[in-house]
């Protein structure tokens, strides 16, 4: 079942193996600050303010999901993935960033569907590898308002798991789009 609307209240995972949540969850803020396993959004995220999650593997798949403040995960582990499924659209008031704690190399983002960040200086900035994953000739945007510093940061390689897949950058007039390492065969 869902989980209802928290209007002003947080959802805070102190520490966790697994989380999973199947359905709806609507909150003012979602911080986890601990998981070893896989935390996964199987519905639609509503939250009213910031996403903050410190641990393994992150797995949204719900569609249509918004979150009004930033988004913010850290991977903690050698092989910890940060997933964004295949229909998990994403709309982000302030910035989606991905960072490693520790100074563990071994992480990754995986992107199935559009993210999009909306307000003035907000950033898309993943520090681990990306792959894209979906179906041949799809194209996944990343998008920002295009205001000044709204930027487009991939700190590692971009690849693709399907044949023909695109890729569209859209920082607008004013935001920068950088790549920092091997762009793969795409």
């Amino acid at each position: 079942d869902a989980v209802g609307d928290r209007g002003t209240g947080d959802i805070i995972i102190t520490d966790a193996f697994d989380a999973t949540f199947p359905s709806t969850v609507t909150a003012e803020n979602f911080t986890q600050v601990a998981g070893q396993g896989t935390t996964t959004f199987n519905g639609t995220i509503d939250l009213a303010n910031n996403f903050t999650f410190t641990g393994n593997n992150l797995t949204i798949n719900g569609a249509a999901n918004t979150i009004d403040g930033a988004f913010d995960a850290n991977l903690d582990t050698a092989a910890g993935v940060l997933t964004f499924g295949n229909a998990a659209t994403t709309t982000v008031g302030g910035s989606l960033t991905q960072d490693i704690v520790g100074g563990v190399a071994n992480t990754g983002v995986v992107i199935g569907a559009n993210l999009t960040t909306t307000g003035n200086g907000s950033v898309i900035d993943f520090e681990s590898a990306v792959t894209r994953t979906g179906d041949a000739n799809e194209t996944i945007t990343l998008a920002t308002n295009g205001a000044n510093n709204s930027d487009i940061i991939l700190q590692s390689t971009l690849a693709n798991t399907a044949n023909g897949e695109n890729i569209t950058f859209n920082a607008g007039a004013l935001g920068d789009v950088t790549v920092t390492d091997a762009v793969g065969d795409l």
